[in-house]
């Protein structure tokens, strides 16, 4: 039987917005506080050990998570490039996306997600999106994306891609295969001081951020901030346990 807790809402900034080329941090209490949902790094990696947990026996103790991001015009591109992958192998990958890109189990927004391949393959037939939880063995995310059905068992590199209108903040990815979860090491987290620390969170694409178009060329060096309204977007990440 299942008993499921929940972590209290997660405040996330609501006033910010639209480009940002190097991470953003707003004052003070905003660095003391979690990083989850602020503006991230357009690239940047993650190693087991150094912002990625493994849990179970598998041959994934080098795998690295790195990512891209890469503005088009139009659209931004997302590139996860999986490295050091072994058996058993890779089932699924799911990353983390705010709720309102999402209705149920489809997209409400259809530019929130574009184009989604791995290994230079269209994966528009093998995606799932959830609104609501999804369970693992510990802890869960609301809101996300699945490239499912991968079956990664001869094949230890993967570059995963997509297309969004979304522009990029920290938050969650989860990778499975076999028994073997593998995931950020703040993915569940409650300590104060891992939840700080931008370097236990991965780059995804953020469903509560409106994006001013501009030319390529102008998209380098800029960072532009719009108010949205006085108040704050709550976001919720929850916990789950497991009780036999």
């Amino acid at each position: 039987m299942k008993t499921l807790g929940r972590i209290g809402d997660r405040c996330v900034a609501a006033a910010a917005v639209a480009i940002a080329v190097t991470s953003l941090t707003f004052g003070g209490e905003a660095e003391a506080a979690s990083v989850y949902g602020l503006a991230a790094d357009l690239t940047g990696d993650r190693s087991v050990g150094d912002g990625l947990t493994l849990d179970g026996d598998s041959d994934w103790s080098d795998v690295t998570v790195a990512w891209d991001i890469q503005w088009t015009g139009t659209h931004f591109l997302y590139t996860y490039t999986l490295t050091g992958l072994g058996s058993p192998g890779l089932s699924h990958l799911v990353l983390d996306i705010t709720d309102d890109a999402l209705d149920g189990d489809d997209l409400a927004d259809p530019d929130a997600v574009v184009n989604p391949t791995i290994n230079g393959d269209s994966w528009d037939n093998d995606m799932e999106y959830k609104e609501d939880e999804f369970t693992q063995n510990q802890p869960f995310m609301t809101g996300v994306i699945k490239f499912d059905d991968i079956e990664g068992e001869d094949t230890d590199t993967f570059v995963i891609t997509l297309e969004s209108n979304r522009a990029p903040v920290w938050g969650d990815i989860f990778l499975k295969g076999g028994q073997t979860d593998l995931y950020n090491t703040a993915y569940g987290s409650l300590s104060e001081s891992i939840l700080s620390d931008k370097n236990n969170f991965v780059a995804r694409p953020n469903g509560e951020t409106v994006i001013v178009p501009l030319p390529a060329a102008a998209w380098g060096g800029l960072v532009l901030l719009g108010m949205l309204g006085a108040g704050q977007t709550l976001r919720k990440r929850r916990l789950a346990q497991q009780v036999v």
